[in-house]
């Protein structure tokens, strides 16, 4: 979102921010009439309020109409607001005849938990729950494993479902890939366009490399789903350095799970950029239906080669032999043999890092996306 901002100012657009209140914002114009953003982790009142508002936030939608109103953008364009901001805001827009346009960065127009992961352990496909109703998050307790959570994330979903029209509310809904354009229509997302643009990352600089690259690198969060283990066994078997660039629950126990593998915490975005840069490989073990990994794009623009799970919208990103290898999710012994392939033979990683640039400066570059962008909101300003 914030380059998708940079990129927008640069090409001449003006863009501002309405979002919750949060001291690690940045600075905005708006700031001051931001609603409050609430930590679905208490409990009693506070909690209580938090649910509301996941409904209908009606402090936020009277703070939104302000902005509009001093503002008076030609197009809104949301993203991540289902459960601090909520749809409240939409109606907002619509009485201006403002058209509102909606990235979605995953499954939660679907899936009451966000990941289609059922239980919190298994991938849900077929999807257990309904076009309208979804029980089922709550029959398999798919929100943070806990009846309550699950409780409100079905009741909040079918509640949308039922009661908020989409398309009275959206025009255009952005899918970064055509995997997640799939699973929303299947859910039953209809009536705003489902407009499959990738995301973008810019060019990184070129690093140096020699026929011997260094260790693979897995960054991200450390948390069950990212398959951080799997590579790191993964790791093990081939024999092959490994570091990882990252924070989570899971940072403590792998680390003294796997006392060989370098272990660097959270980094800055140069940090991680140099460290990519200079990897035999980025690893992306992700066992989660992945829409469109900023991971896998952030390797390829720097000339790094992928090994990556086949799963969601990767195989979208990267084909198996070109700019990396793909192997099935969650399978440690298929990803240390695509590992040790890049390891013992440096001039075919090399050559994929290669293409990986290549396809990285043809495909997802800021420009092409800043494009499809301006095309969206134009389409959806003269329907308006």
């Amino acid at each position: 979102m914030f380059d998708e901002l940079q990129w927008l100012r640069a090409a001449g657009h003006e863009v501002e921010y309405f979002a919750t209140a949060d001291e690690r914002n940045e600075s905005a114009r708006f700031a001051k009439l931001f609603p409050q953003a609430h930590d679905y982790s208490s409990s009693g009142r506070a909690n209580a309020r938090a649910a509301i508002d996941m409904f209908w936030n009606k402090g936020a939608a009277d703070s939104f109409s302000s902005v509009l109103s001093e503002f008076q953008p030609d197009v809104v364009h949301c993203q991540g607001v289902s459960r601090h901001l909520s749809l409240s805001i939409f109606p907002k827009a619509k009485r201006r005849h403002v058209p509102v346009v909606m990235t979605a960065h995953d499954c939660a127009l679907v899936c009451p938990s966000v990941t289609l992961i059922r239980g919190g352990e298994a991938l849900c496909l077929p999807r257990q729950c309904g076009r309208y109703l979804f029980g089922g998050a709550i029959l398999h307790r798919c929100v943070q494993r806990s009846l309550p959570r699950s409780v409100l994330g079905a009741v909040g979903a079918t509640y949308q479902r039922l009661f908020i029209r989409l398309a009275d509310s959206i025009h255009t809904i952005i899918c970064p890939s055509r995997y997640l354009a799939e699973v929303l229509a299947e859910g039953g997302v209809i009536g705003p366009e489902l407009v499959v643009l990738p995301n973008a990352v810019p060019e990184m600089p070129a690093v140096a490399r020699s026929e011997r690259c260094g260790p693979f690198v897995v960054s991200g969060r450390l948390t069950a789903g990212k398959g951080t283990a799997t590579a790191l066994k993964a790791a093990r078997l081939a024999g092959v350095p490994i570091v990882v660039a990252g924070t989570g629950t899971l940072m403590e126990p792998l680390a003294r799970e796997y006392p060989e593998a370098k272990f660097l915490g959270l980094l800055g975005r140069d940090d991680v950029s140099k460290l990519i840069g200079s990897a035999t490989a980025a690893v992306v073990p992700s066992q989660l239906f992945e829409n469109a990994s900023i991971s896998v794009l952030e390797a390829m623009a720097a000339g790094v080669p992928v090994v990556a799970s086949r799963i969601g919208g990767i195989p979208e990103q990267i084909t198996d032999g070109r700019e990396g290898l793909l192997v099935p999710p969650g399978d440690a012994e298929a990803l240390a043999a695509a590992m040790l392939r890049l390891w013992t033979e440096p001039e075919l990683a090399l050559a994929m890092g290669a293409r990986a640039r290549q396809t990285a400066r043809e495909r997802f570059a800021p420009q092409a996306h800043v494009a499809g962008l301006t095309e969206i909101y134009q389409n959806a300003i003269a329907s308006s």
